[in-house]
């Protein structure tokens, strides 16, 4: 090419680039095009053809542009800081970073190569390495922007009082940097200078700033006020990260991991959990965060392998904690004919869902041949706890105990048979099982996976909700089918009666519904309700939960709602409620109740029949999504259990057609409930009876340990 063509190249692309700065990205390709008909292969026009590409966001070309110029220029600085920007763009970080590693060395006094390859290695978390790069750059080279970087990432690296030196200079001339502020407060809270940080973050709440950059600030103040012990103010400032940048998985699981260990947010911890599990799926460091709520991991977990390992791994970590002691024999008479002591260990001997099941189980029990003992953990008594206590023949209050004297207790009441009524779930004490204070250990009803802890000698369910052969390898306890529904309910609390008509009837529409808890609510499953609606005209759908009023979660399951593509017209958010009886008068609202999956409910599937609301479920392998299936059968409702989304949109929309059927089941739902194993407490009670009798029977014949005897 003559010297006239590189000096015609060379201005259209300086006219190309004028162009895109300017903002009008066609005259720059049309400057770019007139250079391309003088030297196509020309470096210069090539790197010229990937920076516009990288504009439009066609990656792929720029990436195919940025390798021919480098092939021919592959020093080049600017060259490889391109390369670098668009592997970056395309999520290509490794060589991104190996990108701006060349330019940066052929050009370390390049500020923008360094900053760029710094933030990179802070990203990957290698802030170290960052740190060193931007050393690297000249003093006289550095500008406001690479010392922030820099004062970042001292910060970040555990150099406090450096970084704070850099960020109080930098804040004299930008005083209302939003980032200047919240390093500084981050420092002076590390510092120990937590009045100073206080105010800090205090003067930058009140600065109109970008979501990202006021996310990060509500983060680092939250930080400062859990070191405080003011969790509320953290909770509150956690959740403002959240709504600001809500799939940013830092500030969902900072809220998810400060509400965990607070008993009264626990609910939500549960939601942000799961929501993080759903957030990466196939990031096993953000999975790996999800599996210490091991409900989290049940309402993800539709195939129950993974509940298996998680929540196995939490009991036998919680287990470990509590070090108990080897167990010491035991003095009970080994008589399989006598008249056998039971205990029941709960902290839900209070208004919980758990109550509905255990209180008319222990009603029921034959007190000929039990003596029936409640150890109880129960945080704050109610109406509910004085009916357990009068129910069991002695109550002994646990809670203050550790588990090492609660075992002793036990085991100095001389218990036969100790069955769990809690698992893993909230307020949760398997150390004591651990220590072995009776002859058998049996865990049932309150915890629908494995505890992963081999000091049971079985596990309650039915056949229906565990056939055999399909869960037992998901449970370390031996699994005992009764050869009934496992379980019985009553409401503990006074139900109102159910409206006498379907509200279709006279809203002419169908109105489907769910009351579970909503972080079973999985986008899977607002995709398989939305193909609900799809399926019957004019249709609505009604959720109500216990947190909608807080509104982290409302935002979080409105933008669901949008995502799954819902006309929002057909879906109603109900405001709570309170008290149990005016829940369960929200029922009369619903025509069909609709099942959540993989983990179906329980007590909202028992108290919809009750309010005679038909349910339609879908069950897939876990005990936790086959619990549905089981109800249904046990009422003579089994052609509402659904094994794929299709089956249970066609279920639905079939149910929803037969008006008259919906009319009869509101009219006679709870008579059928009555009348059914559901209703039978009595009927349940000799089922379990007689599983206690063998297992004693067992251990009793045996060495003193009923081991997996029991299992069928």
């Amino acid at each position: 090419m003559t010297r006239g063509g590189r000096e015609d190249v060379a201005r259209l692309l300086s006219a190309a680039l004028a162009c895109r700065a300017q903002g009008d990205p066609a005259a720059a390709a049309r400057q770019l095009a007139q250079a391309r008909k003088i030297d196509p292969a020309h470096a210069d026009v090539l790197h010229v053809g990937a920076i516009l590409a990288h504009d439009a966001g066609r990656e792929v070309e720029a990436t195919r542009l940025i390798s021919k110029a480098i092939a021919r220029r592959p020093g080049d600085a600017s060259l490889q800081r391109s390369r670098g920007l668009i592997a970056r763009a395309a999520g290509r970080r490794d060589e991104a970073i190996e990108a701006l590693r060349i330019a940066h060395a052929a050009s370390p006094a390049d500020r923008g190569a360094a900053q760029l390859l710094a933030a990179l290695l802070s990203d990957a978390g290698r802030r170290a390495e960052g740190l060193a790069v931007l050393s690297a750059v000249p003093p006289e080279a550095r500008d406001d922007e690479v010392e922030t970087l820099r004062a970042t990432l001292l910060l970040e690296t555990g150099s406090f009082a450096e970084a704070s030196a850099i960020f109080l200079r930098l804040r004299l001339a930008r005083p209302r940097d939003i980032r200047l502020l919240t390093g500084l407060g981050r420092c002076q809270a590390a510092l120990g200078l937590r009045e100073d940080a206080e105010a800090t973050f205090e003067q930058a709440l009140k600065l109109d700033v970008p979501a990202e950059e006021g996310a990060r600030l509500a983060w680092a103040y939250a930080t400062l006020k859990e070191a405080k012990r003011d969790v509320v103010a953290a909770v509150k400032l956690l959740g403002t990260a959240v709504l600001l940048q809500p799939e940013d998985p830092l500030y969902r699981h900072a809220l998810a991991r400060l509400t965990s260990v607070e008993g009264d947010y626990t609910f939500q911890s549960t939601w942000h959990y799961t929501r993080l599990g759903e957030m990466a799926p196939d990031d096993p460091r953000i999975q790996d965060l999800v599996a210490s709520n091991s409900f989290a991991v049940m309402y993800l977990d539709e195939d129950g392998a993974r509940s298996a390992r998680d929540c196995g791994d939490c009991g036998r970590s919680i287990v470990a904690r509590a070090e108990p002691a080897p167990a010491a024999g035991f003095a009970n008479t080994p008589d399989p004919g006598r008249r056998l002591r039971i205990g029941y260990v709960s902290a839900d001997f209070r208004l919980h869902a758990v109550a509905n099941f255990a209180l008319p189980l222990v009603e029921a029990h034959d007190r000929a041949r039990f003596e029936v003992h409640g150890y109880a953990l129960v945080p704050r008594a109610d109406g509910v706890t004085r009916s357990f206590e009068a129910a069991f023949d002695a109550w002994h209050p646990i809670r203050a105990m550790s588990d090492e004297e609660a075992a002793a207790r036990i085991r100095a009441d001389g218990i036969d048979v100790l069955v769990d009524l809690m698992g893993l779930s909230a307020e949760c004490r398997p150390g004591i099982f651990a220590r072995r204070p009776a002859p058998v250990q049996v865990t049932y009803l309150g915890y629908p996976a494995t505890t992963g802890l081999d000091c049971f000698d079985a596990r309650l369910c039915d056949a229906d909700t565990d056939p055999p052969g399909t869960t037992d390898a998901l449970f370390t306890e031996p699994l005992l089918r009764l050869p009934r529904l496992f379980l019985a309910y009553r409401p503990a609390s006074p139900a109102p009666e159910p409206e006498p008509e379907p509200p279709c009837l006279r809203n002419g529409h169908v109105t489907f519904g769910t009351f579970n808890n909503p972080a079973k609510i999985t986008r899977r499953m607002l995709g398989t309700w939305r193909r609900v609606l799809d399926a019957v005209p004019r249709s609505r759908l009604m959720l109500r939960y216990a947190m909608n009023d807080n509104p982290v979660v409302a935002a979080d399951l409105a933008r669901m709602i949008r995502d799954a593509g819902f006309d929002e017209k057909r879906v109603v958010v109900a405001p709570p409620v309170d008290g149990p009886s005016d829940f369960l008068a929200t029922y009369r609202d619903l025509d069909i109740a609709l099942d959540c999956f993989p983990y179906g409910g329980t007590t909202t599937t028992c108290e919809a029949l009750w309010m005679g609301v038909p349910v339609v479920t879908m069950a897939g392998r876990p005990h936790a999504s086959r619990v549905g299936l089981s109800i249904l059968r046990a009422v003579g409702l089994g052609d509402l259990v659904a094994t794929t989304q299709g089956e249970y949109v066609a279920a639905c929309a079939r149910l929803a057609a037969d008006r008259a059927r919906l009319a009869g089941l509101r009219a006679g739902l709870r008579d059928r409930v009555r009348a059914s194993p559901l209703g039978d407490a009595r009927g349940l009670a000799a089922a379990i009876e007689t599983a206690y009798k063998e297992l004693w029977r067992r251990w009793c014949a045996g060495a003193g340990n009923a081991g997996d005897a029991g299992a069928r």
